[in-house]
């Protein structure tokens, strides 16, 4: 069941208002406050705006792990992100695009994934055959998923899901 949910949060999170708007806003501001503070003297003010940076960064790159295999986010940040204590904006910008770009592919399987998920065995071994992996046409999300929780329980269980993203058992007439 949590895997389920884990999905509806994912499915949800597409279509919250200004997704997109406020992912390069948070990483912005996290990237300027850690740049502000490198030449500070306080120690424990970098430590703590560089945990937020990265754990802003972490959140995305886990969401998008099988588009960065092995992404170092230590070594990103860095050396690549920041140079001489102050942001390569080149760098930045290049990486909000891709976090983007990926976000909006994974949108797009979720979008076929209604049809892709009744593929047959034979169209999967056709697929197969012509060097197509079936696992490439799911969303991240569904491929961490076992088959087996995604198919109809026998108990109904009622959600509600609103357009801000957020997921309920029981209905609030302020979210909707």
């Amino acid at each position: 069941m949590e895997s389920a949910v884990s999905y509806l949060k994912c499915l949800s999170s597409y279509i919250e208002d200004d997704k997109y708007t406020n992912l390069i806003q948070d990483i912005d501001n996290a990237a300027l406050e850690y740049e502000e503070v490198l030449t500070s003297p306080e120690s424990n003010i970098i430590f703590e705006k560089y945990d937020n940076l990265y754990s802003i960064l972490n959140e995305h790159i886990t969401n998008l792990e099988r588009y960065f295999p092995r992404f170092d986010i230590d070594e990103f940040i860095k050396t690549k992100l920041f140079t001489d204590d102050t942001i390569n904006e080149e760098v930045l910008q290049n990486f909000e695009k891709k976090i983007i770009k990926y976000y909006l592919y994974e949108k797009y399987l979720f979008d076929f994934y209604g049809t892709v998920s009744l593929y047959t065995k034979i169209t999967k071994n056709e697929l197969a055959k012509q060097g197509i992996d079936y696992g490439n046409l799911l969303p991240q999300i569904v491929q961490k998923i076992d088959e087996n929780e995604l198919k109809p329980i026998k108990n109904e269980v009622t959600i509600y899901v609103y357009q801000n993203g957020k997921i309920s058992e029981k209905f609030d007439s302020t979210l909707s």
